[in-house]
């Protein structure tokens, strides 16, 4: 999977890919969300004050889930997957 981001080209390991793998829809509105008075309306996680964008750019830079969920202690397996369904913009 090839993620675009500032004009550059940022490839993401097929191994973040656990739920798409198995062929399972996420529906990442359960896990996402977007309020202007958190992280100036970025796409965060529900609940936390992650953004989508930083587990994106976690994982294309080639931090494993595991390390990931370690980091993030409040994310679970389904937030991650979330992420990446998370529809978005290709040119961001």
């Amino acid at each position: 999977m090839v993620l675009h981001k500032y004009g550059k080209i940022i490839e993401v390991k097929f191994s973040c890919w656990k739920a798409l793998e198995k062929g399972k829809t996420m529906n990442w509105e359960n896990h996402i969300g977007v309020d202007p008075n958190i992280c100036h309306g970025k796409a965060c996680i529900k609940g936390t004050r992650i953004p989508v964008s930083v587990i994106l750019d976690n994982l294309a830079a080639g931090e494993t889930r595991d390390k990931i969920l370690e980091n993030y202690p409040s994310l679970h397996n389904a937030d991650i997957d979330a992420c990446l369904g998370y529809p978005r913009p290709w040119y961001l």
